[in-house]
Parts: structure tokens; sequence; C-alpha cells
């Protein structure tokens, strides 16, 4: 008897041990994608306040450019206010602002693919967990079907089967039936 009584202890310290496992497990999951969220997001703003100087620089560089550019037609005698040195110039400009406003873009939709990681870590951290729990509810499920059937048969081990004389004497039948012919 007191080996059943073990086995079914320590079933119920297993069963007990792995759903605290997972639930942990499950916990963990969640804590590792806000995390991840939480260092996509920090790259995020890490790449647009670059972007921001960078493109701040970069105008400034854009500046010096065109006065040096209106700085040699002026050292030729050539007049900007109109025609082709005109012309010439606000190509310059328009061509350089470009090239800053391409900048600018690849930063935010780098900075959005690093949101949308953040987010997918999440959802991903979430379905982990998820699936961590379903799994401590179908060992909490699998464990107390294993303790069941052990105290089942623990107790039917030590009464009598139903089928037996034992059995039958225990369940009130008479020790002995006789039959009579003719009566």
């Amino acid at each position: 008897m007191s080996f059943a009584v073990t086995a079914i202890s320590l079933a119920v310290v297993s069963t007990g041990l792995s759903v605290y496992g997972q639930m942990e497990a499950a916990a963990t999951a969640k804590k590792v994608g806000k995390y991840n969220a939480k260092v996509a997001e920090n790259q995020a703003l890490q790449t647009e306040m670059d972007a921001a100087e960078n493109i701040r620089r970069q105008r400034i560089a854009n500046r010096k450019a065109m006065s040096m550019q209106m700085g040699k037609f002026a050292k030729a005698g050539v007049v900007i206010n109109e025609g082709t040195p005109l012309e010439l110039l606000s190509e310059s400009a328009a061509t350089l602002e470009l090239e800053v406003q391409d900048y600018n873009r690849n930063a935010r939709v780098q900075g959005q693919n690093l949101r949308a990681q953040g987010a997918m870590s999440i959802y991903t951290g979430n379905q982990q967990a998820q699936a961590y729990q379903i799994g401590a509810a179908s060992t909490l499920l699998s464990g107390a079907s294993s303790v069941a059937g052990m105290g089942y048969n623990m107790g039917s081990a030590s009464s009598p089967g139903a089928n037996t004389a034992a059995g039958m004497e225990a369940a009130g039948a008479p020790r002995s039936l006789s039959v009579r012919s003719g009566e």
C-alpha cells in the first residue's frame, strides 16, 4: 500500500513541477517578446535621431556647395539672376534636396521596419506563452488522470472484484444458492 501512495505522491509532485516549469516558460516568453520590442523601439528612435542629425549636416553641406557654386559664377562674372546660371543653381539645389529627402525616407522606412520587428516580437512571445500555457493545462490533466488511475487501481486492489466469490459476498449475495427441482 505504501508503494502506491509513494507512486501517487511522486506523480502529483512531478505534475506540479512540470506545470510550474511550463508556466514560468510562458511568463519568460512574454518578457522576452516585450524586451525585444523595446530594443527594436530604441533602435528605431536611434535611427531617426541619427537621420535627423545627418540631414541637418547634409543641408549645411548643401548650402556650402551652393554658395561655392554661386561664388564661382560671380568670380567668372556670370550674372546669376536669370537664364542658364539660375537654372543650373536651381537644378543643383533640387538634386541636393532630393538626396536629403531620399535619405530621410529610407531612415523612416528603417524605423518602421524596426517597430514592426518589435510588434512581431511581442506577438511571437504571446504565442509562445499561450503554447506553454496549453502545455501546462495538458500536463495538469494528464497528471490528474494518472493519479486518478493509480488511486482507482489502488482501491480495486484492496477490495475484492465484483465477479469473485469474495466480491459477491461483500455485495450481500448469499454464500451458496440451492436449486430444488420441482418446487
